[in-house]
């Protein structure tokens, strides 16, 4: 995911850019997937 924010900040390519913004957007998605099944756990 910190290459994709560089390549957001740094990047020219709009197809690149749109990968980055895509990766981003997966990737925070799983994380919340995961911190909520972490809580989920943590409350049985």
């Amino acid at each position: 995911m910190d290459m994709a924010k560089i390549v957001l900040e740094h990047g020219k390519d709009e197809q690149t850019r749109r990968l980055a913004m895509d990766i981003i957007r997966d990737q925070e998605r799983e994380i919340e997937q995961v911190r909520a099944w972490v809580a989920a756990r943590k409350a049985q």
